[in-house]
């Protein structure tokens, strides 16, 4: 027993030293990249170093330098290349760029500021420019009654109470509203309506519309679609002698019809008797004239003038 271990003892050293036969060679283990046909030879008894050894990895030189099967994995980018930034690309920071400076890229050139609320300028590069920038929000100015910031309009929108709409089923007086939630056209259209937004359907509009049965009839606005029949009836004992009435069918109420040209004739005489009345008093109302007064003087005659003579004796007499 003691000789079997000797024996293993000694031919350990042996066959260790053996590992390979002089002279022969085989491809490394590691055959990748630029190491690919590294190959090794036996000297002694024992295997050589590979003929290619992997390298430290060399940027942008389109070789697998470290032999790991990737090429160039630790550059980033390629020395003197630019980019825009991708960081912050808004308001002043739009024009920012970064350099590759040893196979990596650089910090940003245009970096975000503090935003200044009056230079129209984005300054803290968010996209919102001076007093729409939630830095210079003025609380107020959703009852300032004017458009800015970022109102959709006046007072309302953005971060102010949402603008009212046609269509949001809240009566509105900033646009005039007279009615929510109507049908304003014959396609179903369900709307708000009067003011800015639609007009209001109407009975007399020729559209089917406000949940009408028919064309302007039905529904809780407008009449009944269903015709409206009158029927005829006799007042018979009116003391009128309606149309359909006759001294047959209602005496008592067209026997009478004689006393009418008795009306008629009473209501003569009554006008002759006011129009005499009317012309008499008329007459007697009229002033006497009073005959013209001639001055004696006026009546003395006139030497050798025979037509003043004759006017004087017209004058006396008329005296």
């Amino acid at each position: 027993m003691k000789i079997f271990w000797f024996f293993i003892i000694v031919m350990i050293p042996f066959v260790a030293g053996q590992a390979c036969q002089d002279g022969t060679t085989e491809s490394c283990s590691i055959n990748k990249g630029v190491c690919s046909g590294s190959v090794r030879t036996c000297y002694g008894g024992v295997w050589g170093v590979c003929s290619i050894l992997p390298q430290q990895e060399t940027c942008n030189n389109g070789l697998d330098d470290d032999c790991d099967g990737v090429t160039d994995e630790e550059c980033v980018c390629k020395n003197g290349e630019e980019r825009s930034c991708s960081l912050w690309n808004k308001g002043v920071c739009s024009q920012s760029i970064q350099r590759c400076e040893n196979n990596s890229w650089s910090s940003c050139s245009i970096i975000p500021q503090e935003e200044v609320c009056d230079n129209l300028a984005d300054d803290d590069c968010d996209g919102v420019v001076d007093n729409e920038d939630e830095d210079c929000f003025d609380s107020n100015h959703c009852r300032n009654n004017k458009q800015d910031y970022d109102e959709e309009s006046i007072d309302c929108g953005g971060l102010c109470p949402p603008c009212p709409t046609c269509t949001d089923g809240k009566k509105s007086s900033r646009l005039g509203e007279r009615k929510i939630n109507v049908i304003i056209d014959d396609q179903g259209t369900v709307s708000d309506c009067g003011g800015l937004c639609p007009p209001c359907p109407t009975c007399t509009d020729n559209i089917k519309n406000q949940h009408e049965e028919d064309i302007d009839c039905g529904g809780s606005e407008c009449p009944s679609c269903e015709p409206i029949i009158i029927e005829e009836t006799t007042s018979c004992g009116n003391a009128r002698c309606d149309e359909n009435e006759t001294s047959e069918t209602c005496p008592e109420d067209c026997k009478n019809n004689s006393h009418f040209l008795l009306y008629v004739t009473l209501f003569l005489i009554l006008f002759v008797i006011l129009s005499l009345i009317f012309i008499f008093t008329k007459k007697r109302g009229k002033k006497k004239e009073e005959p013209v007064k001639i001055h004696s003087a006026l009546l003395k005659p006139l030497q050798k003038d025979h037509q003043l003579d004759k006017v004087t004796e017209k004058l006396r007499k008329i005296k």
